[in-house]
């Protein structure tokens, strides 16, 4: 009997400590993740499009505000419909921008800007990974793990897809 008890605290011992290892590595990863360049602590900013033209710049006036020492006027994106051009200030040159593309973005100084589309509405988002909130973080605060928390659960998914509200080609995402 003896035996027998020793052998299952063993295996709840090693699994236990598995799933602390586990854990670890997932909390590393997702802290490399988000220090990582253009990763989520590098987000800047959010700025709402109007129709029309949409300064951009340092400049207290500018529709998306950006910080110094980027220029007070570094160009304009222009909303008309659901296409998003900029046209930058030094040069004149005017870019098409890919909605909802990480791939496709306008650098200006340290910054780059994102078009994004949420339900009715078109952003920018701003990345900048000189960030404050990027170059002064440090670790994010973690409970102690404990094993008697963890859920031993089997995903059934549905025959046939379901839409829901979150699902990615709903235009009601927010």
């Amino acid at each position: 009997m003896r035996c027998v008890v020793a052998v299952l605290f063993t295996a709840v011992s090693l699994g236990a400590a598995d799933y602390r290892a586990d854990v670890q590595k997932w909390r590393e990863e997702r802290e490399a993740r988000l220090k990582a360049p253009d990763g989520w602590l590098s987000l800047a900013g959010l700025f709402w499009l109007q129709p029309g033209n949409n300064p951009v710049g340092s400049h207290p006036d500018s529709r998306v505000k950006l910080s110094a020492p980027t220029p007070a006027r570094a160009g304009v994106l222009s909303l008309e419909g659901d296409k998003v051009t900029f046209r930058a200030a030094n040069n004149g040159r005017i870019r098409n921008l890919k909605v909802n593309s990480d791939d496709d973005f306008v650098q200006v100084g340290d910054a780059k800007l994102f078009i994004i589309h949420r339900g009715q509405r078109y952003g920018v988002r701003i990345k900048d990974n000189a960030a404050s909130s990027r170059t002064r973080f440090t670790r994010l605060e973690w409970y102690p793990v404990d094993p008697s928390w963890r859920v031993t659960a089997k995903y059934t998914p549905y025959r046939q897809a379901r839409k829901t509200f979150f699902d990615s080609q709903s235009t009601n995402r927010r």
